[in-house]
């Protein structure tokens, strides 16, 4: 099979749309990160009516949908609860989710704050915000582990799509000389591994985070 490698560099308005059953043949995806809900920015680039326009089976959301940097220690992460509710307040993105199937994970401006990772005092409580968000089932693997990986598979053999969404946030960890850093962390390494090791025609792997990096936050970090 191929590998993709893709790179992104609460109120509940309506019904998320739910992912395509896993027997869809998948022919069109449409990808998307990086979009500030301000009003202003919403209006000049109109990114959601474009998105559902373009008549994607599946949209992936890779990560900074909203930006709710949590940097007022006192208001405990209030800032992405009130990201989320000015996102779900926006038209077009309202009926986007409504009726787009999607899947999404997150990177650090809905997760926390600029570049962070494991660190992150509000991560439990931010992943149950993103849980509701995206009204990720009750019996999702995700709802009982930690971070928000995910992965998916669609079609039958010979045009059997995998669809992997790693967080590399909830676990990341810098290098110090060399020494300690992570990515994914050792529990998100062994599932990525034994997904792997799963049959598929077409591999989408997503990563909220540049894999080649310069000055930038990347893998090579």
């Amino acid at each position: 099979g191929r590998l993709v490698f893709v790179i992104a560099t609460t109120s509940i308005c309506c019904r998320a749309a739910q992912p395509p059953s896993s027997s869809s043949v998948i022919n069109k995806i449409s990808f998307a990160s990086c979009f500030h809900q301000e009003p202003s920015y919403s209006a000049k680039y109109n990114a959601w009516t474009g998105l559902l326009n373009a008549d994607a089976d599946l949209s992936i959301l890779m990560g900074d949908q909203a930006y709710g940097d949590c940097v007022n220690p006192e208001l405990e992460c209030q800032e992405l609860v009130d990201a989320y509710a000015d996102l779900d307040a926006i038209p077009e993105f309202a009926e986007f989710k409504q009726e787009q199937p999607l899947l999404a994970t997150w990177d650090d401006h809905d997760y926390c704050d600029d570049n962070t990772g494991a660190e992150c005092p509000y991560k439990y409580k931010n992943k149950d915000l993103f849980m509701d968000f995206y009204e990720i089932r009750e019996d999702h693997p995700m709802r009982s582990r930690d971070g928000v990986y995910s992965a998916y598979e669609f079609g039958p053999d010979g045009q059997k799509l995998q669809i992997i969404l790693l967080d590399t946030r909830f676990f990341k960890t810098l290098n110090t000389d060399g020494v300690g850093g992570t990515m994914l962390g050792d529990e998100q390494w062994a599932w990525l591994e034994s997904e792997f090791a799963k049959d598929a025609d077409l591999r989408i792997l997503v990563s909220s985070i540049q894999y080649l990096g310069n000055e930038f936050e990347s893998w090579y970090q």
